[in-house]
């Protein structure tokens, strides 16, 4: 677990290719970061509110994650990150994308940068 956390902390995200793994397992994997979270929202699968379950097909009216978010932001204290176990994945689409949100933050304009932006615009 130590190599993982560092791997973590260095890379923002890792994978973990061609695992088998039951829900008890990812569970389990999940409560050595912490405290797991449990969205108020989102279906479940079996017992435990904390394994959030995400399926689209093409009858689905929508499916989780069609545009650029992040997990649960709005929270006051959003989770520290998400476990993405894929079961089954479509032949061609259904990629799912990283962005790095530190370099997104650093890369935001300053207070007066994004004033003068506006001003610029505006004239």
């Amino acid at each position: 677990m130590d190599e993982i956390h560092r791997a973590l902390a260095e890379n923002l995200v890792i994978f973990f290719r061609d695992q088998h793994i039951t829900p008890q397992q990812h569970l389990a994997f999940g409560r050595k970061f912490g405290e797991l979270h449990i969205h108020p929202a989102a279906p479940h699968e079996g017992d435990d509110p904390a394994l959030m379950k995400i399926y689209a097909d093409k009858d689905s009216p929508r499916a989780n994650g069609e545009g650029w978010h992040t997990d649960v932001s709005c929270d006051l204290e959003p989770p520290m990150g998400s476990i993405l176990y894929i079961r089954q994945c479509p032949p061609r689409g259904g990629d799912t994308l990283f962005a790095n949100m530190y370099a997104a933050y650093e890369a935001l304009s300053g207070p007066d940068e994004g004033l003068s932006r506006r001003a610029h615009r505006a004239a």
